[in-house]
């Protein structure tokens, strides 16, 4: 079997994929905004999340 530039470029691919696609997730952080005290407080303070 020849070795090809196709051939190259995916073996070089396949190789660097794991080690720079998938091994650094960007982290992903989730957060409520609620008011803790003031007018607004009864509608959606501290029991907001829940």
């Amino acid at each position: 079997m020849p070795v090809t530039r196709r051939i190259v470029l995916g073996t070089a691919a396949a190789l660097a994929l794991p080690r720079y696609g998938f091994a650094q997730r960007p982290v992903i952080r989730i957060g409520v905004l609620n008011d803790q005290s003031g007018p607004y407080r009864d509608d959606g303070g501290p029991i907001g999340v829940v």
